[in-house]
């Protein structure tokens, strides 16, 4: 979850299932519908450390087309990798259109913060959101670790344990928690 300086708020909620060989991630805009994105990975192995093996013993897995969905609103565009980086088709203007445009433009800024280790899980998805830009890092950005604020998870609907309250009574009310 996350908020910029405007008080437009994003959520990635990003799974991963190596017995199921997909990767994917919903990205939401101040609690709208969600875009969807999903990328069918190649292979057989069904844990991580399989994962690893298979694509040591069978390097040709790298270059596999990985088949890629993006949803939202009821559209729905099939494409693959190999497709979306090729620049031959219209593949980036339909992935715009089911995202819908006003939302590319809201996500493009946050290639700079998904950089950083952290939020690294919504790399291999944020280019078919984002208009193909790609994770970067920046030096202009820092992160740092914060105590919970309740306030700032109930803008997004996330409710708060007690003890995340009790944390949360003892933080000064100076700053944004999770803000770009």
């Amino acid at each position: 979850m996350l908020e910029d300086l405007s008080g437009q708020r994003i959520r990635i909620d990003v799974r991963k299932s190596y017995k199921n060989r997909f990767i994917s991630a919903e990205y939401s805009l101040n609690g709208g519908k969600p875009v969807k994105v999903k990328l069918d990975l190649p292979g057989k192995a069904s844990t991580r450390s399989e994962s690893f093996k298979e694509y040591r013993e069978h390097p040709e897995l790298r270059n596999a087309d990985v088949a890629v969905t993006v949803e939202s609103l009821g559209q729905i565009l099939k494409t693959g990798e190999k497709e979306w980086k090729s620049g031959k088709s219209d593949v980036r203007e339909k992935a715009k259109a089911v995202a819908g445009f006003a939302f590319v433009s809201a996500v493009r800024p946050l290639s700079l913060l998904l950089g950083f280790p952290q939020f690294g899980g919504a790399c291999s998805t944020f280019e078919f959101v984002s208009d193909g830009q790609k994770c970067a890092l920046s030096t202009s950005l820092m992160i740092a670790t914060m105590k919970p604020d309740c306030d700032f998870d109930a803008k997004f609907g996330m409710p708060c344990d007690s003890a995340q309250k009790l944390r949360t009574k003892e933080q000064p009310k100076n700053g944004k928690v999770g803000s770009y």
